[in-house]
């Protein structure tokens, strides 16, 4: 009779909690991603009541206590990893803020462009930016970061290493790092940072650069704001630098395309149903001589831009093959301030290629061998003259 009787419970308690994640999915979920999500089978309920079973499962008999949060964030997490798409990800509240907040461009931190290295599993420094605290202390690109307060990081643990960052605000950080083969300690003070994306200024034979950190929601704005400044001046050619620029906006990358493609095709995106969306230019483009400088941190807006620009034949590709992300993703919203990542669509460049993992190649290729001498910037200047 007692086994009968803890059946019965269970059953009218599953029932309740079933119905009430019906509500949930069939109407929160819709209403914040504001898609048509379907409604509820009776194989999702199965999976409810099979989820709900062994979360009660873990909290009663585990033989330590867990937390209902960590158990639901694990849940989710382990879905969405099932998929093993390195670009679809859960993102909790902190994760999805910090998120926001560099589209916003504006953080915490330090003022520096990181990326995994894959080669030996570390994080390097990609770029440092002019004045701020990483620029003051003296950390330099390609210095890779070993350590954060004495915390060892390795490159596939990025993100945490830059949520450590962040959650020093207004304190100074320890980083050991490697550089020449050598380590060294440096002690960095992480700020509230807002970042203008977008450099620019004459090099030599009146030559305009600019260069294009990210693509964060005011670049395209600051970008043809100094794009006007520069042919004020009468420039005579136009590099512009996508190296280390790890992407952003797709909206943003579409503007500037815009501003420099001719009329015709940018870009199509295309999804598992195959509805494809085209981006054209109205404009006339650019009408002086143009060079792009990329590397293999050129990634996804930064190849989209690079992409529409080599198969349109408006300017000329200089330095390394790009990284090769041809798919772009959607952020996705939910109540209590988490969000999903998801890829959602390939990207085409206007003569049909999907880059994803190809990457773009040059029209001329330079390696970079030391960054003491941008021989990759002389290389791009010097097809602008010839082509002058």
């Amino acid at each position: 009779m007692k086994n009968k009787f803890v059946i019965f419970i269970g059953l009218i308690f599953l029932v309740f909690i079933t119905s009430f994640l019906t509500q949930v999915v069939i109407t929160n979920y819709g209403f914040i991603y504001n898609v048509n999500l379907g409604i509820c089978t009776a194989e999702d309920m199965e999976f409810f009541n099979k989820f709900i079973n062994s979360k009660f499962l873990l909290k009663n008999t585990f033989y330590k206590d867990i937390e209902n949060e960590t158990l639901y964030e694990g849940a989710l997490k382990g879905m969405i990893d099932s998929i093993e798409d390195p670009y679809t990800s859960y993102l909790d509240k902190d994760e999805s803020e910090a998120l926001y907040q560099s589209i916003d461009q504006e953080y915490d931190g330090i003022g520096v462009y990181l990326q995994e290295d894959r080669t030996d599993n570390s994080i390097v420094v990609l770029s440092v930016i002019k004045g701020k605290p990483a620029d003051i202390a003296g950390i330099l690109a390609e210095d890779k970061i070993l350590k954060i307060n004495d915390i060892e990081y390795k490159g596939t643990q990025i993100d945490e290493a830059v949520l450590k960052i962040k959650e020093n605000a207004g304190k100074k950080i320890k980083l050991t790092i490697l550089r020449d083969g050598k380590t060294k300690e440096i002690d960095v003070e992480c700020l509230h940072i807002k970042l203008d994306t977008v450099e620019s200024e004459i090099k030599k034979d009146n030559i305009g650069y600019i260069k294009i950190l990210e693509f964060g929601s005011e670049t395209s704005k600051e970008f043809k704001e100094k794009y006007e400044e520069l042919r004020k001046q009468n420039i005579e050619g136009l590099v512009i630098d996508l190296r280390n620029n790890t992407g952003g906006v797709y909206e943003e990358v579409i503007e500037i395309a815009k501003t420099i493609v001719p009329k015709g095709l940018i870009v199509y995106t295309q999804d598992k149903n195959g509805n494809k969306e085209e981006i054209f230019s109205e404009s006339e483009g650019i009408d002086i001589p143009l060079s792009v400088l990329i590397n293999e941190y050129s990634a996804s807006a930064s190849e989209v831009l690079a992409g529409a620009i080599k198969d349109r034949e408006c300017g000329i590709l200089v330095g390394q093959k790009t990284y090769g992300k041809g798919v772009i993703q959607g952020i996705y919203n939910m109540s209590d301030g988490s969000s999903i990542k998801v890829t959602i669509a390939e990207y085409y460049t206007p003569n049909g290629v999907c880059i994803d993992g190809i990457g773009i190649e040059p029209d001329k290729k330079v390696e970079q061998v030391s960054i003491k001498k941008d021989s990759q910037l002389e290389e791009a200047i010097k097809v602008l003259k010839q082509n002058n």
